[in-house]
Formats: structure tokens, sequence, C-alpha cells
């Protein structure tokens, strides 16, 4: 994932080694492309994919790059930290009995969009809550009954580096083919979750406390249910 997603031009002394392969900004772009509500505020689309790619990289520019020692920082923390909000676990974490802890990040996650108070403020938690809900999509993250269904159950969670995700995954890309032009099904299901939200926000950020909360957890409970397995 931070390989494959994050879009950062890893720089060493004002020179650029490499440029990351772009991910989240092209599944966030498309989302929006397709959003036929009418938001209620205007949003800041920079703002929101920087912050959707910080969750990988935190230390991540404005301008796009990233130094070694920040991007050394970001791999150290993705391999510590929790990974529930990418819908993940670390090696030590249960396969499924973790499931719930990745639905808690993403309603928690959702939710602060339609409680934050402006527009720079909704933009910034929406980048994380796209991040998160996006990652819930990729197959080298939590294995779904189907992948190419938005709405499909999610049955258990991977970790990196392992064999179902290892720390330089193609199944990362979100283009089903070398020229960039077509998204993988399960890309297709991460942007039409994505608008879905976008439909669910516009709808109730000027509603009650009680309403988002609800608005929130149903939404959890149709694009990220949980299916039993036994492990």
């Amino acid at each position: 994932m931070l390989l494959f997603f994050s879009a950062a031009r890893v720089v060493f002394l004002g020179q650029t080694l490499h440029h990351l392969e772009e991910g989240h900004a092209v599944l966030t772009r498309r989302a929006f492309e397709q959003c036929r509500a009418e938001l209620p505020i205007a949003l800041d689309h920079d703002l929101l994919i920087l912050s959707n790619q910080r969750m990988d990289m935190p230390p991540k520019r404005a301008d796009g790059s990233i130094g070694l020692l920040g991007l050394a920082r970001s791999l150290i923390r993705a391999q510590t930290l929790p990974k529930y909000h990418h819908g993940m676990r670390q090696a030590w974490n249960h396969p499924t009995r973790t499931l719930p802890k990745v639905q808690s990040a993403l309603y928690e996650s959702l939710l602060a969009t339609l409680n934050a108070p402006d527009s720079a403020a909704v933009s910034a938690r929406m980048g994380r809550a796209f991040h998160t809900l996006q990652d819930t999509y990729t197959i080298g993250h939590v294995e779904r009954e189907d992948h190419a269904d938005p709405l499909s159950p999610m049955l258990r969670l991977h970790y990196s580096p392992s064999r179902k995700h290892p720390l330089i995954s193609p199944k990362d890309r979100v283009w089903a083919d070398a020229e960039s032009t077509q998204l993988t099904p399960e890309a297709e299901a991460a942007v039409q979750a994505s608008v879905a939200w976008l439909d669910v926000w516009a709808a109730h950020w000027s509603a009650s406390s009680k309403e988002k909360q609800q608005a929130a957890r149903d939404f959890v409970a149709r694009y990220a249910p949980i299916v039993e397995v036994k492990e």
C-alpha cells in the first residue's frame, strides 16, 4: 500500500529518486466525477487527497515529496502501529475477531466528516475517511466474498509483509492494465462506495447528532458487513 497508493515523490538532497504510483488519488477523483449529489459546501480536493495519502505517509509534503527519513518513519509506523484504519491487522492480531475494529475505525472516520465545522475540516476528515473505506476494498488488506461487489461482506484481515500481502504487492494497484486506463474490479467497488458516502454526507451534514450517528452506522453495516468465518 505504501508503495503503490501513496503517489509520493521520494527526494534526497533536492533530487527525485523515485515517484511512487497513485492509487487513492485516482479513486477519489473518480468518486467526485461520478457523484451527482448536491454537496452542501465546497470541498478542497487537493487537501482531501493529501489527507488521504498522509494516512500512509504522514510526513508527505504538500508538494507531493517525502524525504528518505520520512519514508523510513512511515514504513516503521506501518509495521508497529494498529492498522484498523487501513483495513488491515498486524501479524499478532486475529484475522477474523478483529474485523469489528475495522468497522469501528470506519464508523469513527465517517462520523467525523459529518461533524466537521467547515470546508477545511470536512476536506481533511473526508480524505482520512475515504482512505479507510477504500482500503477495505484492497485485496491484500481485507478478504471479501466478492471483491467486485461494494456491498460484499468482509471475511478476514491480512497483514504485511505476508504471503497474502507482500511488502511490494501488485494487488495494491488500482489499474487492471499496464496502460492505466481500466480500474480493477475492487478499485471500481471502492469508487462506488466512496460515491455512496458522498451521497450520505451531503444528505446528513446538517442533520441532528442522532441522525448523523445512525447514518454512519447504517453505511458501515451496508458497505462493510461481516460474515463469521471459523479460523
